[in-house]
């Protein structure tokens, strides 16, 4: 049973070996005792074991466990112990505390580095795991180590082809294979080769990924690695189809996914399935295409990007479609393109409307057919009162109708005027709102802080005075300072929205929990009181998750597609309901400050499922 725990472990313990002196034997028996008695503890039946139990464990038949050096590989197994079990916060405490000790040893310290590449891996924090595998091939390089740094070029590059950014993925392939010279074992290439060949398909490379592909399809026959057996045959699954031999494509798709439902390799099952609900919709056969889009759709994968939604979402309306079932298919097309960070395209757009129109036809059709049964019983009374009713009901409609835009009239109108007012009071109250706080900001800085600056000079002076009392008239500068800064909005002049952003969540960032995203790479050119009102909305739905979602994690994201500027800030918490929304002072506030610049605000959330709240505004208006 390969689960992702377990393919993790193998991985992990195919990494580690730590260069020590082979002169210090005893060190050496007691390093490779540490290693057999973690592998009994992890192969036991899973315990609620106290810390102090699994370092007795782990120190186990040790000939000199009082070795300082000893003790350092102690801890990073009982680190490692816990992110095996799913304690990721005991675990990052223990590396947080001797990753940068200088007692470690390089290779040590880059294992270290390497496990906080995994923690930060499995919370999505992608930027971060790199950089940490990129210090730990840093120590892996001083030391000669070119498997482990081939090992860790080949991770970066998997983190980059599952994000898209091929050419990244590419550049980090090439520097996985130059350092493999020292690999005698064939197998352990053929994920690798199998990476190389998805992202060369990818960047429309179909001859070297084709060159590649059979240059260590023979290979196949010899390993039982079942991960490159199925990986292989999804590579060239990909590859067929995208030659456009679906035919050809079929079978190697088949096998991988086969494999994948036999040992439980839930990802690559994910990805198989997509490939093979392409190509059956390629060879137009729906209903099988619509059985591998839903096992995609239902298969339990560590992969959560929208765009893997998007892709299956599009490829069922697909399907449906192709049988005829347009209510399905205008279903799944309209959760296609729901998907926050998935554009709305003409050709998708063209397509949703055409599904709704085919939809309607059949609704209305089927209505029509059901009425024609009514009036064929009733056409022969119908037909002898219709003349003497005509001119009346042709007279009664004309009344009604006057009197209908008469009615509908007078309510926009009046709408339309409450609609003013509220935006008059609304304007009202955020410029006013934003004035007292530049106006709270320039006392606080000109006034709190000028003081606290002079009192800091004067105490200088004193020789008397203690250090704890600096660092209390520090801190509290420091603090005024930020208060200071918080309220007023002028910077956001100077660095831009999207800067300011970045600053506003790097502040918040005390747990680790934020990550920012954005595709923003140039200034925006935005009113400065619309980009205040983007700052302050931005800001209270970030407090909002922080005190409220109870979440893990929470993702805010700042995108501009096809001159729309997208918003979100997305949390894994509890969740709101609509009812408390409308109930939310806050919430209520960004929506009409939204509103004030004609922008769109909208929420997407269940029970304990998180919630997605996203603000949209065309930079063109």
């Amino acid at each position: 049973m390969l689960s992702r725990i377990t393919l993790l472990f193998i991985l992990l313990l195919q990494s580690l070996s730590f260069g020590f002196s082979q002169k210090d034997v005893v060190f050496t028996v007691d390093s490779t005792t540490i290693v057999r008695n973690f592998q009994q503890l992890t192969e036991e039946e899973p315990a609620l074991l106290e810390r102090k139990d699994i370092v007795d464990y782990l120190n186990n038949d040790l000939t000199n466990p009082i070795n300082v050096q000893i003790q350092n590989i102690v801890q990073y197994y009982l680190a490692f112990y816990y992110f095996l079990q799913n304690e990721e916060t005991k675990a990052k405490n223990i590396i947080n505390y001797f990753i940068d000790s200088p007692e470690l040893t390089k290779d040590l310290a880059a294992d270290f580095y390497v496990l906080k590449g995994h923690l930060f891996n499995n919370n999505y924090a992608y930027g971060e795991a790199v950089s940490s595998y990129l210090k730990a091939v840093k120590n892996y390089d001083e030391l000669n180590m070119n498997e482990k740094k081939a090992d860790l070029y080949f991770r970066i590059a998997l983190i980059h082809l599952f994000l898209e950014d091929y050419h990244q993925a590419y550049f980090y392939l090439e520097n996985c294979f130059n350092h493999q010279i020292d690999y005698k074992e064939a197998d352990k290439r053929l994920s690798h080769y199998a990476a190389l060949v998805i992202t060369e398909i990818y960047l429309n490379r179909i001859d070297k990924a084709e060159k590649h592909i059979n240059n260590v399809w023979g290979a196949i026959e010899q390993t039982e690695n079942l991960i490159d057996i199925a990986f292989l045959n999804y590579a060239r699954a990909v590859l067929e189809y995208k030659k456009g031999n679906y035919y050809q494509a079929q079978p190697f798709g088949i096998r991988a996914i086969k494999i994948c439902e036999r040992h439980e390799i839930d990802n690559l099952r994910m990805f198989s399935a997509i490939i093979l609900m392409d190509i059956h919709n390629a060879l137009k056969e729906y209903s099988l295409a619509l059985e591998y889009g839903f096992v995609a759709l239902n298969t339990k994968s560590d992969y959560h990007r929208l765009a893997l939604h998007h892709t299956i979402y599009d490829g069922i309306s697909t399907a449906y479609a192709g049988l005829g079932d347009f209510y399905n298919a205008y279903h799944y097309k309209y959760r296609t393109d729901s998907l926050k960070t998935i554009d709305w395209s003409i050709k998708n757009k063209r397509n949703m409307d055409s599904l709704l129109i085919q939809f309607q036809s059949l609704e209305r059709e089927n209505k029509i057919l059901s009425q024609k049964a009514i009036i064929a019983n009733q056409d022969n009374l119908l037909q002898q009162r219709r003349n003497h009713l005509i001119i009346s009901i042709f007279v009664l409609v004309l009344l009604v109708l006057f009197i209908i835009v008469i009615f509908v009239f007078n309510q926009q109108k009046i709408k339309l005027i409450n609609h003013q007012k509220e935006v008059e009071i609304a304007r009202a109250i955020n410029d006013s709102e934003e004035a007292e706080r530049n106006r709270l900001a320039s006392e606080l800085h000109d006034g709190l802080a000028a003081e606290l600056t002079a009192l800091k000079l004067e105490l200088e002076q004193n020789k008397t005075v203690s250090e704890k009392a600096f660092y209390t008239l520090n801190k509290a500068h420091q603090m005024t300072r930020f208060v200071s800064h918080n309220l007023s909005t002028y910077f956001i002049s100077d660095i831009g929205l999207i800067e300011a952003l970045a600053n506003l969540i790097d502040a918040y960032n005390v747990n680790d929990n934020l990550q920012f995203y954005t595709n923003v790479n140039e200034p925006l050119k935005l009113h400065p009181k619309v980009e205040t009102i983007l700052y302050r909305s931005t800001q209270e739905l970030i407090q909002n998750a922080i005190k409220h979602s109870e979440a893990s994690s929470i993702v805010v994201q700042a995108l501009i597609n096809d001159d729309t500027l997208s918003i979100s800030v997305e949390d894994n918490g509890v969740g709101i309901k609509e009812d408390a929304l409308k109930q939310s002072i806050g919430l209520s506030s960004v929506k009409k400050r939204i509103q004030l610049i004609n922008g769109i605000f909208d929420f997407e959330s269940s029970p304990n499922m998180g919630t997605t709240i996203f603000i949209k505004i065309q930079l063109d208006q």
